[in-house]
């Protein structure tokens, strides 16, 4: 394809604010080297490549990557609950619809691996983002909220902004981003424009950390970069080569978005005064394991195997000495051989050891024994100290990370609300079959209700006999129209709420349940137990598989030892045969009836 000198499209002036948006990028970027700097430490020493010395064992004891790993797990694996409330009457018959849609948004995004992904940086680096937009063109065309996790690099934020909590009052945010001038060209915002990116990249490219190969000619470095004109959120796209790709404000001046925010979220671990970004655990950690390895060369140094030195004189062959098992003779081994014995470890290596391993606890406030890697408390009351400490440090960054995701869930409720031109059935749990229809457009026309006036309350009275006292009337303009909102919502998020997905634990406590009395009746029946294995545990139970022994088929909601028949006995199942095992009483036998799991 031939290519043009300059594009047709972009003024003389459009081309001076490129290069401006790109000198600017590059005088962040050099802001950063110091972060760049620290966070690649971070990741050699989380991934153990340190680089090897000559002369040394060159141990390599990782404790970052157990450390960062247990607690990004403590955190993803509970439960994420979104809770929608309508602030007032006008809005709290419709927050249900707004929580199926995040629901759904969440689960299609795949949030707990967006999570693993955001998790990861903040507890290593100290600090992470999440972005929100809308894919148009997802779920076959209806549209779709996204999450993504951009990496810490490739953002860049304007440098007067020293704070996270003062991160939307930034000049400008810009995000780079590695893509092909092919997928530029299937681009519909791009009209055409793509054709004038320069092949092979240019001087620019240097200001980003990854640089891309001479020879690959059809990649470009891709610029987002989102700003405020007027109050309004624009947004800007172009290339490393200086080509104006699209701009949100080229044909009209709205926002891009109309919750009109920057579409970025951070959060910090640590809280570095004065600065942007955090740090991690993988800072405070990062000296420990170098002593630790440190350590381990000493005591591997001083406890190797015997050495044997042989007289550069003697008529030893030292292949020979290797390969065979017999003796052989020397004249005067005293002189000609000498074997230097294995050295004994200095205590004070192992304690110190020691000492560094509970360094890493008090840090971190996560205890090994909450890693499941080792028992340091001596007992039982030590352990849930340990494991409540633990528990308290996992709190605080959760309580953190829920602040964060409320943002990001009010963000994606406008985004539906703004994008969605049709309603559809949502699933509400994945698990079941259970679905509830919604239309998003709904949410941005909410019935206005205020106290009633006395005209109402007369009419309301006149129209209906014996009436309850009107509580909401419908506002009405001047003219008589009703007059509709954008709904209001208190939205909250809550991680480890509901019950754990462990089907195994879950079993458990059914089991467990199934003993417990209330009023001479179980909590739990083994209707219910069966119930629950059949449909939650997917065991191949069917109607004629008796649920007791020596109870006729067909019979499932039979049970045994109803009045005035002999309760028989319950095979324990630890038993070998069928031993004497555990009679239950007459009234735990029997099936409350109808509840099921």
């Amino acid at each position: 394809m031939s290519k043009k000198a300059k594009p047709d499209f972009q003024s003389d002036e459009t081309s001076r604010r490129i290069d401006g948006y790109l000198t600017q990028i590059e005088q962040n970027r050099s802001h950063m080297d110091e972060n760049y700097t620290e966070w690649e430490a971070c990741q050699t020493a989380y991934s153990g490549d340190q680089e090897l010395q000559d002369g040394r064992p060159n141990s390599r004891v990782n404790i970052i990557n157990a450390n960062v790993e247990g607690q990004v797990c403590a955190l993803v694996e509970q439960n994420l609950a979104v809770m929608c409330r309508g602030e007032g009457p006008s809005d709290k018959p419709f927050a249900k619809y707004a929580q199926v849609m995040l629901d759904w948004t969440l689960r299609k995004n795949h949030i707990k691996r967006k999570l693993r992904t955001h998790e990861y940086r903040r507890e290593l680096f100290g600090t992470a983002y999440l972005k929100v937009g809308w894919d148009k063109d997802a779920v076959n065309g209806f549209g779709l909220a996204t999450i993504t996790c951009p990496p810490l690099n490739s953002v860049f934020v304007d440098m007067k902004i020293t704070d996270e909590e003062n991160l939307q009052d930034a000049d400008y945010i810009a995000e780079v981003m590695l893509r092909s001038k092919t997928w530029a060209g299937r681009q519909d915002e791009y009209q055409g424009r793509a054709e004038y990116i320069k092949y092979g990249g240019t001087d620019k490219a240097p200001i980003f950390t990854k640089e891309k190969t001479t020879d690959d000619e059809d990649a470009f470095w891709l610029i987002q970069r989102w700003s405020f004109n007027e109050g309004n959120l624009r947004l800007e796209e172009f290339s490393d080569c200086g080509v104006l790709l699209y701009d949100s404000h080229e044909d009209d001046t709205e926002p891009f978005y109309r919750y009109n925010k920057y579409p970025y979220f951070l959060t910090n671990l640590y809280i570095v005064e004065g600065e942007l970004y955090g740090f991690g655990d993988g800072k405070l950690l990062r000296p420990l394991q170098d002593m630790l390895n440190n350590l381990y060369d000493q005591i591997r140094i001083t406890a190797r195997p015997n050495r044997i030195f042989f007289d550069p004189a003697s008529e030893v062959e030292l292949e020979d000495w290797d390969e065979t098992d017999d003796p052989i003779p020397c004249n005067d081994p005293n002189t000609n051989i000498r074997v230097v014995e294995c050295g004994r470890v200095n205590p004070a290596l192992w304690q110190l050891v020691d000492s560094i391993h509970r360094e890493v606890q008090r840090v971190t406030r996560y205890s090994e024994l909450m890693l499941g890697q080792s028992m340091k408390a001596r007992t039982a009351t030590e352990a849930a100290i340990q494991q409540q400490q633990g528990s308290g440090a996992t709190d605080h960054k959760k309580l953190m990370l829920q602040e964060t995701l409320i943002d990001v869930c009010y963000y994606l409720a406008d985004l539906i609300m703004e994008n969605c031109t049709e309603g559809r059935y949502f699933a509400i749990d994945e698990d079941k079959e259970d679905y509830q229809w919604v239309d998003p457009r709904q949410l941005n026309q909410v019935p206005v209700l205020v106290p009633p006036n006395s005209a109402f309350e007369k009419g309301h009275k006149e129209n209906n006999p014996n009436p309850d006292p009107a509580k909401w009337m419908q506002l009405e303009d001047e003219e008589g129209n009703p007059v509709t909102k954008l709904i209001d919502l208190d939205l909250d998020i809550n991680l480890g709420a509901g019950l754990p997905h462990n089907k195994a634990f879950l079993w458990q406590m059914v089991e467990t349940l199934s003993r417990i009395m209330s009023n001479g009746m179980p909590i739990v029946t083994l209707e219910e137990m069966r119930k629950f294995a059949k449909d939650y545990l997917g065991l191949p139970l069917d109607d004629t598989t008796p649920m007791m022994p020596g109870q006729p088929p067909g019979m499932p909601g039979q049970m045994p030892g109803v009045p005035g028949q002999q309760t028989p006995m319950m095979q324990s199942p630890m038993a070998g045969g069928m031993g004497p095992g555990v009679q239950l009483p007459p009234q735990a036998m029997q099936s409350r009836g109808g509840g099921g799991m």
